[in-house]
């Protein structure tokens, strides 16, 4: 066992010295990292509280990252090589949960397969809080197991003040522990066992409750974006992923000042915290009582996303980054193979031919309640990291369960397994055709290579985005955007003219080109070029046709050819547009003079 976890760190180590100085996984940019890096900052900094008002975000991991920050030597790498060493011990947890309930064979199985997931190292190389799902949701399951299996007080006491532990860096697994303490309260005997977990949960809701009576008048322990959450993922133009909420800027700094104002428009007087959570889990519910059709199938469509393979990008494009790293691919497991194995595996003991072990049930419904705790928002797949956990249990249990039925010739339950396995596998590997963000990624690598001068990587980049990605156009623009800023306007204009090829309707291309077309032309001009001058603001001038002082340069510009009748013509257009611009009127009438 130190040997496996020696080498599962090893390989995590691989995959963070690989990824570890990326450009794009540096804060900055206004992503989430941002957000949690600068309230850990201001943490490390003696900001305790964070006070005024309740936190915005989960705040479990806002106070890891400031301790990874404070400690002698701490940065951001250190915390980093933190929560790879926690994921490593996620490994070894998952080995002890199915040793307990499957057998040591099952939990070798079990364990390989969290070894290679390849999202658990991912996002544990990231500076975000999904970096601890893989281990606290490992840690639940563990200590879940043994307050079913051992009995007393210790280990349920200790199992619910793990659940509310992960609550607080991930606020959906409220619903997870609600549901499993009302299992085990509904039987008589387990409540006991409820009631030791309810106060190990109480134990640590208890201090967070205290700061938020303390900072925010309100004695809760819950964030205050999760009304916001839910209204994203169940409105009138909800499609089960993260979309953007008509006036609310799309990231949490942005959602942390807008849902306010939002909320106090709608409402008409100040609110607290907690009374603009209020306000969006009210128009949550009132769609859901007027749409209940919509909001059912809905529900069932993010049912559906929870269970399939795709990548469902918030921030960052797992599927970009595998390709950033040789050590990650090699890490191959993900929902495609956990989904379908894990789920038959549930029912491993039935395959089996053995009656479930006492309590067997509470721990398998875990999984179900993980799946309702994310559909009830909407989908991310770094929402989806606690759920492969306990399929990685299951799955490693299940193949274990068919090498035991066939060695045991129980013919009829390896092809049955099969069957259920091959079904289910056609719903995760269902093609959704929904966009992995891996051009959007592409785009923003390519913008900071042409910023940093490195146009012929950035073009090499662009290159290896697909030609029927919609983003395509718009990275064109944005390496051009960079471009121009960096001083390269003829490495720009191709980018733009590029971008018109792809998207000759979008306007914000063509407005682009129209621009630095015309700068282009007024410096060639100045330096004498007047050929190329024209061309430029003729250009200019036919993309922005709608535009006043785009006109009056190709005037300018026509006249110095002595085009006298052209300079007019465009002139006369300049002003047709805008009859009050006056440097037109005063072309026409030095024109007028000169010709005489």
């Amino acid at each position: 066992m130190p040997a496996a976890l020696a080498g599962i760190f090893a390989l995590k180590l691989v995959v963070l010295w690989q990824l570890a100085d990326h450009p794009l996984l540096q804060p900055g940019g206004g992503l989430d990292a941002d957000y949690y890096f600068h309230l850990a900052q201001r943490v490390a900094g003696g900001d305790l509280l964070l006070a005024p008002g309740l936190y915005f975000v989960s705040p479990l991991y806002i106070y890891f990252l400031a301790a990874g920050l404070a400690v002698p030597g701490g940065s951001l790498f250190v915390v980093k090589v933190l929560q790879i060493a926690l994921g490593a011990a996620a490994c070894g947890l998952v080995w002890l949960t199915a040793r307990e309930w499957f057998g040591e064979r099952a939990a070798w199985i079990a364990m390989a397969f969290a070894a290679f997931t390849g999202v658990f190292t991912f996002y544990e190389v990231l500076i975000l809080q999904a970096a601890l799902d893989p281990f606290l949701t490992a840690f639940d399951l563990w200590l879940l197991t043994l307050a079913l299996t051992r009995g007393g007080a210790r280990w349920p006491l200790a199992a619910g003040a793990a659940l509310a532990l992960h609550s607080l860096n991930r606020p959906n697994l409220f619903l997870v522990g609600a549901g499993l303490g009302l299992m085990l309260f509904s039987r008589p005997g387990t409540r006991r066992t409820a009631l030791a977990a309810a106060l190990g949960a109480a134990l640590v809701f208890l201090p967070v409750s205290l700061r938020n009576a303390v900072a925010a008048g309100t004695f809760m322990p819950i964030p205050s974006h999760g009304g916001l959450n839910l209204y994203i993922g169940n409105n009138p133009a909800a499609d089960g992923t993260y979309r953007s909420v008509e006036g609310i800027t799309p990231n949490i700094a942005g959602q942390a000042a807008d849902a306010k104002r939002v909320a106090e428009q709608a409402e008409g007087r100040p609110l607290t915290d907690a009374e603009v959570s209020s306000h969006f889990t009210r128009r949550t519910l009132q769609w859901i009582r007027d749409r209940p059709a919509d909001a059912a199938r809905l529900l069932a469509r993010k049912v559906a996303f929870t269970l399939n393979h795709a990548f469902l990008t918030l921030n960052y494009s797992y599927p970009f980054y595998r390709d950033e790293s040789a050590a990650l691919r090699l890490l191959a497991v993900g929902p495609l193979i956990l989904v379908p194995l894990g789920l038959v595996g549930l029912f491993t003991y039935w395959i089996r031919g053995e009656k479930p072990r006492a309590g067997y049930a509470v721990f398998a419904a875990a999984v179900p309640l993980l799946i309702v705790s994310i559909a009830i928002f909407f989908v991310a797949a770094r929402y989806r990291v606690p759920l492969l956990v306990p399929l990685c249990v299951t799955s490693g249990a299940l193949l274990d369960a068919l090498v035991r039925a066939a060695r045991a010739r129980r013919t009829a339950a390896v092809p049955m397994a099969a069957a259920c396995v091959l079904a289910v596998g056609v719903i995760a590997g269902r093609d959704v055709k929904l966009d992995d963000a891996r051009g959007e990624e592409e785009t923003r690598m390519a913008v900071w290579l042409a910023s940093n001068g490195r146009a012929r990587e950035a073009e090499a980049r662009l290159s290896r985005i697909r030609r029927d990605d919609p983003s395509l156009g718009v990275a064109h623009v944005r390496v051009g955007q960079a471009l121009a800023a960096a001083g390269r306007p003829d490495e720009a204009l191709e980018h733009y003219e590029a971008a018109v090829k792809i998207d000759p309707s979008e306007p914000a291309p063509r407005t682009a080109l129209a621009r630095l077309s015309g700068e282009r032309g007024v410096a060639l001009a100045r330096q004498g070029r007047d050929a190329d001058a024209l061309r430029h603001l003729a250009r200019a001038a036919l993309l922005a046709a709608g535009d006043a002082p785009a006109q009056l340069n190709l005037a300018v510009q026509l006249a110095r050819m002595e085009r006298y009748a052209e300079a007019r013509a465009a002139a006369d257009r300049a002003l047709k547009i805008d009859p009050d611009y006056a440097r037109a009127r005063e072309f026409l009438a030095a024109l007028d003079h000169a010709r005489k």
